[in-house]
């Protein structure tokens, strides 16, 4: 077992997660946040004995520092925007932060890192011949998925030192407890707040458990292979078919319709217009999100399987999951539907 461990974006989704694994396992677990007084949300850490240590992961000096005494690092830390308008903050958080935490590690001695990146950064195959890791994404220019493919560079180049041995995961679309921001919980929150989602895109995506995701993390440090990326998935399915699961899993209305690209682009042109002033506002509603949307990643998980031991919670359990966590976090009253 490792003296202690490093894990950056330990108050997202799937670094949460992640953390309360690996303390939970007895662990030492040091956690840089920007603000140590928010890394705990909803009592999340309470009584597991995590060091939180105040930093940045674009400042040297406080990666450095965090670094002391550590052998392995989890690099989790990143942004996620789908948008067109975030472009500078994602370089930002997945490409510089990259640089600083993978030169702060080299500096430090650490023996071994994993770097977080995402299945968005593999080709888009079908559900009959889906892609793997020996793949690179190369459709439309998505500003996310290109700088954690870039990211991804930056940290195999700093493995290929011989000086540290670096693993890359790319998760898939991840569903589970402790979706404290939401991320991927938003759509079911959306669901079960108006009873149904009524309308789904033309694209697919592969699904998985946030627990399988932290275990493909854990094993990738174990054993994976210095310089290998492996997939943390489990199921395809197309949009229709994900809401379908949704809807059958919490007892809500199925979707009845298939959002049409040209229909949908009068509806979007406000967000063209103003979101490269209110980004936030406007990020999931623009015209090249509509693009986004359609793009489908379906994707086989071999490799993770076979290498690692990733497990395949049905994803079904995992929405129950998520459910359960924001109806206990007050994020959500109990539904109806599912009251006996």
């Amino acid at each position: 077992m490792p003296s202690k461990v490093l894990v950056t974006g330990g108050t997202g989704f799937i670094g949460l997660n992640l953390i309360r694994r690996l303390a939970k396992d007895g662990v030492k677990v040091r956690m840089i946040a920007r603000r140590p007084e928010a890394a705990s949300p909803h009592g999340a850490l309470d009584g597991l004995g995590v060091e939180v240590v105040k930093g940045d992961i674009l400042d040297y000096g406080s990666v450095r520092a965090a670094l002391d005494g550590v052998d392995q690092v989890y690099h989790v830390a990143g942004l996620v925007s789908l948008g067109p308008f975030k472009a500078k903050e994602l370089t930002a958080a997945n490409v510089t932060g990259t640089e600083v935490v993978t030169r702060a590690a080299l500096d430090a001695g650490v023996k071994r890192l994993v770097h977080t990146s995402t299945v968005s950064t593999c080709a888009c195959g079908t559900i009959d011949a889906p892609s793997d890791e020996t793949t690179v994404y190369s459709g439309l220019d998505v500003p996310y998925f290109r700088t954690k493919r870039q990211g991804e560079l930056v940290a195999l180049a700093a493995g290929e030192s011989g000086k540290m041995e670096v693993v890359v995961v790319n998760p898939s679309f991840v569903v589970g407890a402790w979706d404290v921001k939401p991320t991927s919980g938003e759509v079911i929150l959306l669901a079960a707040k108006i009873g149904g989602i009524p309308f789904y895109a033309g694209g697919g995506m592969n699904v998985i458990d946030v627990d399988d995701v932290v275990a493909g993390h854990v094993a990738a440090m174990a054993r994976g292979r210095p310089g290998e990326r492996y997939i943390l998935g489990n199921e395809n399915f197309t949009h229709r078919g994900f809401i379908e699961l949704l809807a059958s899993t919490l007892a809500l209305r199925k979707p009845l319709m298939q959002i049409f690209e040209p229909a949908a682009y009068p509806f979007t042109i406000w967000g063209d217009l103003l979101g490269p002033f209110f980004p936030a506002a406007f990020e999931n509603f623009n015209s090249f999100m509509l693009k986004v949307i359609r793009v489908a990643h379906f994707v086989k998980v071999d490799k993770a399987r076979k290498e690692l031991g990733l497990p395949a919670t049905p994803p079904a359990e995992a929405i129950r999951k998520a459910y359960a966590w924001f109806v206990a976090a007050g994020r959500l009253k109990p539904l109806k539907s599912l009251t006996p």
